[in-house]
């Protein structure tokens, strides 16, 4: 239980209950073994293959709107986000070969999207939210229409770099 502000506990408070008890059913599943056997440490195995296809999403960045920048309580207009962010469809799944370098990148998103915009690469990482599975941010990616279609050019793609697939030239 979270403290109040400003509050001072006058005991002590109590240990849980639960403390160092392990759970054998997590969501209706069996949770993963202990990496300990017998003492040594034992690698998780993932189930995943290399070559499987990967997850993306893409967020549409816009300016707020007035009615909702006048929303935001007055103390917090001048440091809060100015920009709203939009999930759009649902993930995709794409093969790593597809997305190996920043053109790349740029083709998949014209290929999903196909529209002009400001558009943030999400791909699912370690993180966990209450859906067990968190997005985060891995390259920003902006689409302009042009004389011959649309055109994407790739912006802050250093999250991408930690991947296996991805070979930047």
């Amino acid at each position: 239980m979270s403290r109040t502000i400003g509050a001072k506990d006058k005991f002590r408070r109590k240990p849980r209950s639960d403390r160092n008890k392990h759970r054998k059913i997590y969501a209706g599943k069996p949770t993963k073994p202990k990496r300990k056997t017998n003492g040594k440490l034992v690698p998780y195995r993932t189930k995943r293959k290399r070559d499987a296809p990967i997850k993306v999403w893409f967020q549409e960045v816009r300016p707020i709107s007035p009615e909702g920048y006048r929303k935001i309580p007055k103390r917090w207009r001048r440091i809060h986000d100015k920009k709203v962010k939009v999930w759009i469809g649902k993930p995709q799944k794409v093969d790593p070969q597809e997305i190996s370098n920043a053109e790349q990148v740029g083709d998949i998103a014209i290929r999903i999207l196909q529209y002009p915009g400001l558009f943030n690469l999400t791909m699912p990482t370690h993180s966990k939210n209450s859906w067990r599975v968190s997005y985060k941010k891995k390259a920003i990616v902006r689409i302009t229409e042009g004389e011959e279609g649309l055109n994407a050019k790739v912006y802050d793609y250093s999250k991408l770099k930690h991947y296996w697939f991805f070979k930047e030239k």
